[in-house]
């Protein structure tokens, strides 16, 4: 919504009320917008529904709430994991990537979404370099359709220590994704994302102007003229 309230649809069709420096232009245009959006909802009562831009606002309110309960049960998980192996715990958190088990649980919620929200299948893989840049170090890989930036390195100077640290690093994200599939709560959070897509659907098709033109030019409403 704010997105869509910032959109700056006037360049082309300047107005005296907008002809303002940059910050007091952006003012306008969310106020020229929002009004725009209230004249458009009062002109075609009965015969848009507009209900579905708040179903989508309540979808995407919902989705929020339970990806970030998911969050809060995949620390617990991966917590309960760590504990199960003391030895890696201890060399993770002896490691210098202070921030390495915050990168494990977004890594393993970014393989989640693109799995069980978006239907990419892909397990979360450790791999070790073989080439001469890459010689000594392993990583672990989140997905095979996740950005190379979600990606756990390890370089240390021993090559077969970066080895089995990144094996069992995918083992204990793959566990903890095993588990977090039990509770169901990434299940609910593809249903709101599938309750998003279906009002923003029936939005896109009803605000096409080929749709929406003839409905306003055929409508009237209280702030049209007698």
């Amino acid at each position: 919504m704010t997105n869509l309230l910032s959109k700056d649809i006037y360049k082309e069709h300047e107005l005296v009320g907008l002809r303002l420096g940059d910050s007091q232009r952006d003012r306008r245009v969310v106020s020229m917008n929002t009004l725009l959006l209230k004249s458009l909802r009062d002109h075609t009562q009965g015969k848009v529904n507009w209900g579905a831009l708040d179903e989508w606002k309540a979808a995407r309110d919902s989705c929020v709430r339970k990806v970030d309960a998911t969050r809060k049960e995949l620390v617990t998980a991966l917590g309960n994991i760590l504990r199960q192996k003391p030895q890696l715990k201890r060399i993770l958190d002896a490691t210098k990537q202070t921030d390495i088990f915050s990168h494990l649980v977004d890594g393993t919620l970014v393989n989640l979404w693109l799995s069980d929200v978006l239907d990419y299948e892909g397990e979360v893989k450790a791999s070790r370099g073989e080439s001469l840049i890459k010689k000594g170090s392993a990583w672990v890989d989140f997905h095979k359709k996740a950005t190379e930036h979600t990606r756990l390195n390890f370089s240390s100077g021993d090559a077969k220590a970066n080895e089995d640290l990144a094996r069992e690093i995918a083992e204990v994200s793959n566990r903890a994704i095993s588990s977090l599939r039990t509770l169901g709560l990434i299940s609910e959070v593809k249903r709101e994302v599938n309750r998003m897509q279906n009002a923003a659907n029936e939005l896109e098709t009803t605000l096409n102007p080929l749709v929406l033109r003839p409905l306003v030019l055929n409508s009237r409403c209280n702030i049209c003229p007698i």
